[in-house]
């Protein structure tokens, strides 16, 4: 209600407790990142499935959410201005709800102080940032210029934006997960509330996607209906992870990359860095690749906040039968080597022999064909014979009769 205020210390839990509205701090900004944020019980990596202001961490905990006596929106602090959300424009009688879906909503009230059934003034859903929870919305609205899509964290326990989006397309009819604006995987085709190449149905649930296009309005949602629920409390959204994979916090799984297998030692390491604090280890990644004389990445970076790239430089070897001598800079942190694809001569030589073997499979066949031939010809001209001598018997015996 306006005057009252959200600080660091309480938190703001929807009616059915499955919805949590608080202020948290990033283990990766030294305690100097607070940030607004609505959890659940189950969100992946105790991420918060939507925060408010992913790209202005409050410096100290004196941060508290109101609405003031215009109506408006706020985050305030002690180390800066305000953080305004809704502006309100000398409105009265309003009221911030988180709701049972997950949805944090400014409304209204009525006289007697609850919400009325107006749409509400300002919502989280039409600010979505790594999760998408059912009933929200990916796609356009024409009319307002609105763009729902979600923005992985930079880390996974950085809320900064990171370097993947995830869009729907309405033409297309297709998700399209991007990397720095360039496409990084598609979702194929919806059809009937399916998609292609995401898994509708599983062992703990059901997902039903819904398009709806209309002159104002083109975007994708969905439902959800849980198999079974452990403890009754169980709570249903996609994630889009800081490496570009797409999750889900019933099976832990939709779409996912492949890394490949890691190389266990180093030999003769380089080691160079680059500070960018913008830097996610999937940008590290691609600008590795794109380096000749990079090997690999560390998967924390060389700032406080774990941002930035460390790069590996030397030559590769792949421990057999355990290892001595030999060192790895930070042995506590993983890091992610590329090997190098198999040499030309020994591509050939792999065509060589699955040529080789496909021929002899070709011949085998083609002699058991034959062989096969020989005998059915053979057991047939058998039994004309036998079938010639009966006949010839038979004449043989109307003629002495």
């Amino acid at each position: 209600m306006q005057g009252d205020m959200l600080n660091s210390s309480v938190p703001l839990v929807s009616r059915n407790e499955k919805f949590t509205l608080s202020f948290f701090r990033s283990p990766q900004r030294s305690g100097n990142g607070w940030y607004l944020g609505v959890s659940s019980g189950d969100n992946i990596e105790g991420q918060s499935i939507w925060v408010a202001n992913r790209e202005m961490p409050i410096r100290d905990d004196s941060v508290v959410l109101l609405i003031d006596e215009t109506g408006s929106l706020l985050i305030k602090h002690n180390s800066g201005d305000s953080i305004k959300l809704f502006s309100g424009q000398s409105r009265t009688n309003l009221a911030a709800v988180l709701q049972d879906d997950g949805n944090f909503v400014l409304k209204e009230t009525n006289s007697d102080g609850t919400a009325n059934s107006e749409p509400p003034l300002w919502q989280s859903f039409d600010l979505p940032t790594n999760s998408l929870l059912p009933g929200m919305k990916l796609g356009i609205n024409d009319k307002t210029g609105q763009n729902w899509s979600l923005r992985s964290w930079l880390s996974y326990s950085l809320p900064t934006p990171g370097a993947f989006t995830l869009e729907w397309y309405p033409l297309e009819e297709e998700l399209i997960v991007k990397r720095r604006g360039v496409d990084f995987w598609t979702s194929g085709k919806f059809f009937c509330s399916s998609i292609e190449n995401i898994e509708v149905s599983t062992a703990t649930g059901n997902y039903f996607f819904r398009q709806y296009s209309d002159q104002d309005e083109k975007y994708l949602n969905y439902t959800a209906a849980p198999c079974y629920q452990e403890d009754g409390n169980s709570v249903t959204s996609l994630w889009l992870t800081s490496d570009g994979s797409l999750v889900d916090t019933l099976t832990r799984m939709v779409k996912s990359w492949k890394e490949g297998r890691f190389l266990t030692t180093i030999l003769k390491l380089f080691v160079y860095l680059t500070t960018g604090t913008n830097l996610s280890l999937s940008d590290c990644k691609d600008m590795c690749w794109k380096n000749c004389t990079c090997v690999g990445v560390q998967e924390k970076g060389p700032n406080p906040d774990g941002t930035g790239c460390t790069f590996l430089s030397g030559p590769l070897k792949e421990m057999k039968n355990g290892g001595s001598n030999l060192t790895i800079p930070n042995p506590d942190e993983a890091f992610y080597i590329i090997i190098p694809a198999p040499s030309e001569k020994q591509s050939i030589w792999k065509w060589i022999l699955i040529s080789v073997a496909a021929a002899a499979a070709l011949v085998v066949i083609f002699f058991l064909g034959f062989f096969l031939f020989i005998r059915w010809r053979r057991l047939c001209l058998e039994g004309l014979g036998i079938v010639e001598r009966r006949c010839s018997v038979r004449t043989s015996a109307s003629n002495i009769t």
